[in-house]
């Protein structure tokens, strides 16, 4: 809210970014599907979903 304020007395555009994808250290103890997906794709293998 404060940026919005801001913005509006000094005139600024708010650009907010929310990334796909954030990587960093797995909170869980066990991989899960999605780092799963991602290793798999990092290891050069295709990315296939199945539901």
């Amino acid at each position: 809210r404060e940026a919005f304020a801001y913005a509006a007395k000094t005139g600024l555009d708010i650009v907010t970014i929310c990334p796909s994808l954030v990587i960093g250290p797995l909170i869980q103890s066990r991989v899960n599907s999605s780092s799963k997906v991602l290793l798999n794709y990092l290891k050069g293998g295709c990315v296939m979903l199945l539901f």
